[in-house]
C-alpha cells in the first residue's frame, strides 16, 4: 500500500522540477520534433515551444505519471476523459465540497456539463498541485469554489500527518548509523522498498514486519538494504540486530 505522503512527495518533486503543460502528454521530455509531429493545433504548437527540453504533462497526464512512478493503478493512460475516470473508477470514497478536514493526498475535481474536467492533488494548507495551462505548467493553486468534488484513491493509505513533536523525535532517531543485520520494524503494515533513496522513487517491493535484511549502505534518511533483492528503505523502519559474537 502506498501512503498519501508518498503521493504528495511525487507531486512536490514534479512541481519543484518545473514540469510544463502540453495536452496529450504524461511526462515525456518535449522536443521540437514532438511539437512538429504530434501537435496539430498551431496555437498549441506556439505555446508549447516554451517547454522544449522539459518534462510535460496535461491535467490527467500528471496523475498518470505519478501512478506509474508509484506502481499503482496499472493499465490506465491519460486521455481526454482521465479526470472523469479517476473520479468514477480510481476513487473508493468520494463527496462534494466543502468538506472539513481534507487530508493531504485527496484528489480534487472541477465539474463541467456533468463531466469531471479538472483534477488536482490537495497537499495541505489549502494548496493544490495541478497541471494548469500551457502558459503556467504544473503549479500551486489555492482551494476555492471552482473545486467542487473530492475523492480518496483506492490504492492510497490516508493518515493524519505526524505532529511536530513526532517529527522531532523521528529526526533524532534517524541520526543512528546502521550497519549489517537489521529487521523491519516500527508499524503494523508492510513497509515500502524503493528503487532509489527518496520518497518519490518507485516502490519495488513491500516487506512485512520482522523481515530480516542487511544494510549495505547508510544513506542518512534511507538505508540501502539487501534481502532477496536490493533496494532502499527509510531508516526509521529498520532496527539493528545484535550479532551473536557481540553477545558473548
Amino acid at each position: 500500500m502506498v501512503s498519501a505522503q508518498d503521493l504528495c512527495a511525487v507531486f512536490n518533486k514534479i512541481l519543484k522540477d518545473g514540469w510544463g503543460f502540453v495536452p496529450g502528454f504524461d511526462g515525456q521530455v518535449l522536443t521540437k520534433e514532438m511539437i512538429d509531429n504530434k501537435i496539430t493545433d498551431p496555437n498549441i504548437k506556439q505555446a508549447a515551444s516554451k517547454w522544449v527540453g522539459k518534462h510535460v504533462v496535461d491535467a490527467g497526464g500528471l496523475f498518470a505519471n505519478a501512478f506509474r512512478t508509484l506502481g499503482i493503478l496499472d493499465g490506465y493512460n491519460s486521455d481526454g476523459s482521465y479526470p472523469h475516470t479517476i473520479f468514477t473508477e480510481f476513487c473508493g470514497e468520494t463527496g462534494k465540497l466543502p468538506k472539513g478536514g481534507l487530508l493531504p493526498g485527496t484528489v480534487l475535481f472541477k465539474k463541467h456539463n456533468d463531466k469531471y474536467s479538472g483534477v488536482g492533488l490537495y497537499i495541505g494548507n489549502s494548496l493544490i498541485i495541478e497541471a494548469k495551462s500551457t502558459k503556467i505548467g504544473v503549479t500551486h493553486s489555492r482551494l476555492n469554489s471552482e473545486w467542487t468534488y473530492w475523492g480518496k484513491l483506492k490504492d492510497i493509505e490516508y493518515e493524519e500527518l505526524p505532529s511536530k513533536a513526532a517529527l522531532r523525535k523521528k529526526e533524532v532517531r534517524d541520526m543512528r548509523v546502521l550497519r549489517g543485520p537489521v529487521k523491519v520494524t516500527g508499524t503494523t503494515r508492510p513497509i515500502n522498498v524503493r528503487a532509489e533513496q527518496n520518497m518519490a522513487a518507485k516502490v519495488i517491493d513491500v516487506l512485512p514486519i520482522g523481515t530480516k535484511a542487511t544494510v549495505l549502505e547508510d544513506c542518512g534518511e534511507f538505508c540501502k538494504i539487501q534481502y532477496t533483492k536490493v533496494g532502499y528503505m527509510k531508516k526509521e523502519f529498520l532496527l539493528q540486530e545484535v550479532q551473536s559474537n557481540e553477545r558473548r
